[in-house]
């Protein structure tokens, strides 16, 4: 399937190009995929993340302290969401 979207649209369609367009498009609902403070690099960062809660939080911190790519790597590497407490770590939702 890979070889004939990329032989009709370009190289960009390869097999592992689908797959993380695939689970974007599982993870973020097109409401929450609209923001305009995160880039492709952002939502590829976070995509491996499971836990929907620690997704979001990492998404809410991009948002209020502006972070690239590249903090927001270091962030998840420094496993912030982890050092939150129990209560804080429930229910996160997304800023609007």
């Amino acid at each position: 399937m890979g070889y004939y979207f990329r032989k009709k649209f370009g190289k960009s369609y390869c097999k592992r190009n689908l797959e993380i367009i695939r689970r974007f498009y599982i993870s973020f609902p097109i409401a929450n995929a609209l923001r305009s403070q995160l880039t492709w690099t952002h939502y590829k960062t976070i995509l491996p993340i499971k836990n929907e809660n620690e997704r979001n939080y990492y998404i809410n911190q991009v948002i209020l302290n502006n972070l690239s790519s590249r903090e927001l790597i270091k962030e998840i590497k420094n496993k912030s969401f982890d050092r939150l407490s129990y209560a804080d770590k429930n229910n996160i939702k997304l800023i609007v």
